[in-house]
């Protein structure tokens, strides 16, 4: 009989299921990381997560500015009269508009030759 203190010798079908065992760890390890549902992909999709978050708040600002206009030109004369002047070049009787273009560089004349 041996003594409880010596170390059993390693047999060839431990072996093979100590390494089958590693394997094992190992594939659910790298699945876990690599995997269509592991880690990396977890945190990707954290990154896309917040970056629509953060879309979808700047479209309910934009949303909410855009109520607050259409209310004020439902009820507010001035409002339309602005919106009028500016996007659409009305002006009321009397008054003279000058439309200056940027697009065309500036013209210099050059002497007039005898």
């Amino acid at each position: 009989m041996r003594s409880p203190a010596a170390p059993r010798p390693v047999t060839l079908k431990r072996r093979i299921f100590l390494t089958l065992s590693v394997c094992a760890v190992l594939a659910m390890a790298g699945r876990a990381l690599l995997g269509d549902r592991g880690l990396f992909e977890v945190w990707r999709k954290k990154g896309t997560h917040r970056k629509l978050a953060a879309e979808v708040e700047a479209l309910r600002q934009e949303n909410l500015a855009l109520k607050q206009e259409i209310q004020s030109l439902r009820s507010d004369p001035a409002a339309i009269e602005r919106l009028a002047r500016e996007q659409l070049g009305f002006s009321r009787p009397g008054e003279i508009n000058f439309v200056f273009r940027e697009d065309e560089p500036p013209r210099v004349e050059a002497p007039a030759s005898r």
